[in-house]
C-alpha cells in the first residue's frame, strides 16, 4: 500500500508539473482529447522510482517492462507487453553452488480510452498472457531443474494524463486467471527423478506501476 501511494503522489506531482509549464490562454470551448492516432512506446518506470525512494516491492508487481500500443482509431489500440528477467548466481563460498533464473513473458490485448477533462483519461480492456519461466541449479553434483508454462486471460482498467502530443503517463490494475503446468528434473548424482504439476491461478495487480510513453 505505501509503495502505491508512493507512486500515486509522484504521478500527481507530475500533472501538476504539466499546468504549471503550460501558458495561460484566452477563454477557449475547446475541450483537450486524447488520442490514440499513432504509435506509442511505454517503460515501466516503477523500478527506478523504487530504487529513488528505497523501498521494496509489493507481493504482486507488474512484472512489464515495455508496453507498446497500435492504434485503430482516436480511442481504440491494440497493446503488447513484454519482460524479460535473467540472474545468473554464483557461490563465492561454494564454486560447485549455483543458480540460473530466466522468466519471460507476453501479453497482448485491446483497451479503449477515454477522456475525462483537460488531458487525464481511463482506459479499460482486455489481455491474453503468456509466461516462461526456467529454474537450474547445482550444489554438490546435485542438479535440479524447473520449467514453468503458463496461459492466461483477464481484463485492465488504468487511469493516466497526456502531457502534450507525445508524452503521457499511466498506471493500470489487471486481473489475469492463469493455468500452468510446471516440469521439475532432480538429478543426484545419476539418480533422476521428474514430476509434473498444473496450477490454477487468479492474479491481481493493483495499480503499483508508474508507466512513461512516448509517441513514436
Amino acid at each position: 500500500m505505501k509503495n502505491t501511494l508512493t507512486l500515486i503522489l509522484i504521478f500527481t506531482l507530475g500533472v501538476l508539473t504539466g499546468f504549471s509549464q503550460r501558458r495561460p490562454h484566452k477563454k477557449s470551448h475547446k475541450r483537450k482529447t486524447t488520442s490514440y492516432s499513432g504509435t506509442w512506446l511505454g517503460f515501466n518506470g516503477s523500478g527506478v522510482i523504487k530504487s529513488l525512494f528505497s523501498f521494496s516491492d509489493p507481493v504482486l508487481s507488474d512484472p512489464y517492462s515495455m508496453l507498446v500500443t497500435f492504434s485503430l482509431n482516436k480511442n481504440r489500440a491494440i497493446r503488447i507487453g513484454t519482460y524479460l528477467e535473467l540472474q545468473n548466481n554464483q557461490n563465492i563460498n561454494n564454486s560447485s553452488a549455483s543458480t540460473i533464473d530466466t522468466k519471460t513473458g507476453i501479453r497482448v490485448g485491446y483497451q479503449k480510452a477515454h477522456s475525462v477533462h483537460n488531458g487525464f483519461y481511463f482506459y479499460y480492456g482486455l489481455d491474453i498472457t503468456y509466461d516462461y519461466n526456467r529454474n537450474f541449479s547445482s550444489f554438490d553434483n546435485i542438479n535440479k531443474s524447473t520449467q514453468y508454462m503458463a496461459i492466461g486471460a483477464g481484463p485492465l482498467i488504468g487511469f493516466g494524463y497526456q502531457l502534450g502530443k507525445r508524452f503521457r503517463m499511466s498506471t493500470e490494475s489487471t486481473y489475469y486467471t492463469k493455468y500452468g503446468f510446471s516440469k521439475e528434473r532432480l538429478d543426484a548424482q545419476g539418480v533422476i527423478s521428474e514430476k509434473n504439476f498444473q496450477q490454477f491461478s487468479i492474479l491481481h495487480l493493483l495499480p503499483n506501476s508508474l508507466y512513461l510513453t512516448f509517441r513514436i
